[in-house]
């Protein structure tokens, strides 16, 4: 594996912006406010390393399709019961 303790990991979107940069040294960065259930096609976005002291970066390489996760259902049935101080929450 390649020393990647000098380099930024940058995320493309297919315009060509820069939507997202990981911390120095580390191999992931996060593309978030996806809606759920969203499939992203291979090369929507693009990832590359930019080295931190010469600016150098990288080929960009296509980010391969994936779907974000589906959200849990919200809870449904609120019921309390009230308590000497507060109140005990239960949910179907």
């Amino acid at each position: 594996m390649e020393d990647r303790t000098n380099e930024i990991l940058n995320i493309y979107d297919k315009t060509g912006k820069i939507v997202a940069t990981g911390i120095k040294g580390a191999t992931t960065a996060a593309i978030t406010e996806l809606s759920a259930g969203t499939v992203v096609n291979a090369g929507d976005y693009k990832v590359s390393f930019t080295d931190a002291t010469s600016k150098i970066e990288s080929e960009k390489i296509d980010v391969p399709v994936f779907t974000v996760l589906l959200a849990t259902d919200a809870p449904s049935e609120v019921k309390t019961t009230a308590t000497k101080d507060g109140a005990t929450i239960s949910v179907e």
